[in-house]
């Protein structure tokens, strides 16, 4: 236990990390790939459900739907 900062993630509270930092091979950019992967998932989903065809038949057909909330 001791007396060690809380972390969050890969990074401690104690400093913001800089850009050169996220960008560096040890397991930053891999963790910022897979929360846009995530991202497109969802985007992905959600033009589904507003168009009612699926991602497949959009991009067969080339129709392109934008889901905004806001």
């Amino acid at each position: 236990m001791g007396n060690a900062a809380p972390t969050t993630g890969a990074f401690s509270q104690e400093s913001a990390p800089q850009l050169s930092e996220l960008m560096a091979f040890n397991g930053a950019p891999e963790l910022i790939n897979g929360r846009l992967a995530m991202l497109g998932v969802v985007a992905a989903i959600g033009a589904e459900l507003a168009s009612g065809t699926s991602v497949l038949q959009q991009l067969t057909q080339g129709t392109v739907v934008v889901v905004w909330s806001g």
